[in-house]
């Protein structure tokens, strides 16, 4: 994505590009994840003509990119130093052991970092062949927020989006291996190898297991499964009297249950037993690929990792299993309602929303993005447990763990002591 987005278009050169961009208040980038390949432009609407240069530059991207080579020489570059980096941090050493654990070998690529070895034979036609053959007409999404008039969006947008791709799309070869499918090994694993050597003594800790993607589906971790059916107990209306989304529900809920729980880690672990410097729980849902993961990540005080492990592994077994108090969920959930109701006047979140609105790879419609506060405000106690519990409830059997330590080695650590 670096060297299509940088790599000039239509003819013109990267730098002619930018200068256009420059003078029209337009800012842009690429990303490549692991669902989607996404093209991100901002635009200041009160320029004369700089809504329409925005889409002109973004249909030049799309249909005549040019992939300088000098963009894939900065690109490489960059994998490389990023490279040299990796053997002293010991958080991103930590983090490869512990995916290395958790995903399946067969789909561990998509959460490893990339190596100069990777890279190394990557030639501008090659690169252009890969990023053509991900763009796709029928898959593209187009969302945009912000003031703008909408006779002249509407205008632009058929100009410009509506005669991309002209021909009839060829799907890549990938297409035909079912791409939304993730699968994760569904076993308990322990790497506590990891050393990096540093002047200062610290440990890091990464914890997690394989869970439900957005719409509550698992589809593969080893022989385990999950797909969270529509329970009659879920609400069916608003306090309003609206129909109730409930394609939603469990995103919604783990998200209510994922702050309790970083809350709970963190004042049981870090606070109240002085275990470790900093503590948080994250669930990472996967919007298209069926399943998703969960994660602990701490910084243990060296003389207390086993400890701090063993204790966070008992702070999420008597949640999973008793739930949480109504001060708890009060305290998540009115927050998150406030943060989705501030946050609803940001043009960054509505992008956000409509992510995948238009799609076909997910369930998710407008119902899903209308009065996201209410529908926050509507779930109760009593669904967030019961959801939580059944899509966390398998973690202490599938718990991947792994442990890094850095600090002075052979010589140098008896300096240390010495010293001391």
């Amino acid at each position: 994505s670096a060297t299509w987005v940088n790599g000039g278009c239509g003819g013109h050169s990267p730098d002619v590009v930018s200068r256009f961009a420059a003078i029209s208040g337009i800012t842009y980038d690429a990303s490549c994840g692991s669902e989607a390949l996404t093209m991100d432009l901002v635009v200041q609407t009160s320029v004369e003509g700089a809504l329409e240069n925005a889409l002109a530059l973004a249909w030049l991207l799309v249909e005549q990119p040019d992939f300088d080579s000098k963009a894939l020489a900065r690109f490489k570059l960059r994998v490389d130093r990023s490279f040299r980096s990796f053997p002293k941090s010991v958080e991103r050493k930590t983090a490869a052991a512990f995916f290395s654990m958790l995903f399946h070998p067969d789909d561990a690529w998509r959460v490893q970092e990339l190596t100069p070895e990777t890279v190394e034979d990557f030639d501008v036609e090659g690169v252009r062949g890969i990023i053509q053959g991900q763009l796709m007409p029928s898959n593209l999404e187009v969302a945009i927020s912000g003031d703008f008039d909408p006779e002249e969006l509407e205008s632009k947008m058929t100009t410009y989006f509506g005669t991309i791709g002209g021909g009839v799309d060829t799907p890549p070869p990938w297409a035909a291996k079912n791409p939304f499918k993730v699968k994760f090994t569904g076993k308990a694993g322990t790497d506590d190898s990891i050393m990096v050597q540093d002047t200062v003594v610290r440990t890091y800790a990464m914890m997690g297991f394989p869970t439900v993607n957005r719409w509550g589906r698992l589809e593969s971790a080893g022989d385990f499964s999950l797909d969270v059916d529509v329970k009659d107990t879920w609400p069916t209306q608003l306090p309003s009297g609206e129909e109730y989304c409930r394609k939603m529900h469990v995103s919604r809920c783990l998200s209510v249950a994922n702050d309790i729980i970083s809350q709970k880690l963190f004042e049981q672990i870090r606070e109240k037993r002085g275990l470790v410097y900093g503590i948080s729980f994250s669930w990472r849902p996967y919007r298209v690929f069926d399943g998703g993961y969960a994660t602990v990540t701490f910084m243990p005080k060296p003389d207390q990792v086993e400890r701090s492990i063993a204790e966070v592994k008992e702070v999420l077994a008597d949640l999973f299993q008793n739930g949480f108090t109504d001060e708890e969920f009060d305290g998540a959930k009115g927050p998150m309602v406030t943060k989705v109701r501030e946050a609803d006047k940001t043009n960054g979140f509505w992008i956000h929303l409509m992510e995948d609105v238009t799609g076909r790879a997910t369930p998710k419609d407008l119902a899903c993005i209308q009065k996201v506060d209410e529908h926050y405000d509507a779930v109760t106690k009593q669904e967030v447990e019961e959801v939580m519990r059944e899509c966390f409830g398998h973690s202490l059997e599938m718990l991947t763990i792994a442990t890094g330590v850095s600090g002075p080695t052979g010589e140098e650590a008896e300096g240390v002591e010495e010293a001391k």
